[in-house]
Order: structure tokens, then C-alpha cells, then sequence
């Protein structure tokens, strides 16, 4: 399949499933607070969306305006709650983005479209939106949570506790 694939022009990246048991780490203490973490699912302004969407566009090299995609995705959702989106903030500039997906019937949560903008990364701000997310899950009764890694994210998981279950390719065509 990798083959046929590749002769098609799809890339591949390499992603490790990741995932964590809630009651395996202490989340007590502080959290080193730096950003202020706003929940735009609670907010329905174009511009919560825009600035949700700068670190995910630039980390992920997307082009075009994303947050119109996003919004559409999120206003269909809006009612559930079931998909609350964050975006971190240093000195009022958006920085680091995060989402969770709760899935009820299981108990388990997905943290997806993490992102830190470059130039602020190696500062521990991916830690805190990861921290305040697990919080947040842990406090509504959840008891796992699992993420897709890429190879820029794993170490930072790896560090909060999360471990590799799985490993496989993700191939996708620009």
C-alpha cells in the first residue's frame, strides 16, 4: 500500500497512538501558569476562531484562512459540548491551540489539534494547554484520554505520562 501511495504523490508522517490512564498521574499542583487559556466554545466570534486557528495553520503549514472550515465544524457541535476548543494566550497574542472530543459511552477523551506556534515552543506552553486539558477531563469523570502524535509532539507526552501504544503511518496529498 506505502507503494502505491507514494507513486500517487500522497506523503506519509509517522504517528505514535498515544494514550493515558487519568489515575496514573497526580494532576495536583501548580500548573506554572503563563498563558491564560480561553474556551471558545463558549464564544462565537469569527475572531476566537481566527486566533484558535493561527497556531494550528502556521505549526501544520496550512494555507488560507482555516478558520472558516473550523467554525463550520464547531457550530454544529456548539450544542453537544462535547468538543470544547482552547487557545492559549501569552500578553493577549494567541499562541498554542488544543481540542478535546469526549466520548461519553466510553469515558475516554482525545486531545487533537494541538499546536504552539514556533517561535514559542521549547517554553513549556504545550505542557500547560496539555495540563489544563487533562484537568478538565479528570474533572467531568473521565478516565482515559488518547492522542495521534506526530513525531514534533510525542516527547512532550511522553513526559506528562502518556505512553505508545500503537504506531503507524498517516498519509495524506497536499
Amino acid at each position: 500500500i506505502h507503494r502505491h501511495l507514494k507513486a500517487r504523490g500522497f506523503e506519509d508522517m509517522p504517528v505514535k497512538g498515544m494514550a493515558l490512564q487519568l489515575s496514573n498521574i497526580s494532576l495536583n499542583g501548580d500548573l506554572g501558569k503563563k498563558l491564560d487559556i480561553l474556551d471558545i466554545t463558549e464564544a462565537i466570534s469569527k475572531k476566537d476562531f481566527d486566533n484558535w486557528s493561527i497556531p494550528i495553520s502556521v505549526s501544520f503549514d496550512i494555507e488560507n484562512d482555516i478558520g472558516y472550515q473550523f467554525r463550520n465544524i464547531f457550530e454544529s457541535l456548539q450544542k453537544t459540548k462535547k468538543m470544547p476548543w482552547y487557545t492559549g494566550y501569552y500578553h493577549n497574542k494567541p499562541i498554542s491551540s488544543l481540542t478535546i472530543i469526549f466520548d461519553n459511552d466510553s469515558k475516554v477523551a482525545s486531545l487533537y489539534n494541538a499546536a504552539t506556534l514556533p517561535e514559542w515552543r521549547k517554553n513549556g506552553y504545550a505542557t500547560e494547554m496539555v495540563m489544563h486539558c487533562l484537568h478538565i477531563i479528570a474533572q467531568k469523570g473521565y478516565d482515559w484520554v488518547v492522542f495521534q502524535a506526530n513525531p514534533k509532539s510525542a516527547g512532550v507526552l511522553e513526559k506528562l505520562g502518556l505512553k505508545t501504544y500503537a504506531n503507524y503511518q498517516v498519509y495524506f496529498k497536499e
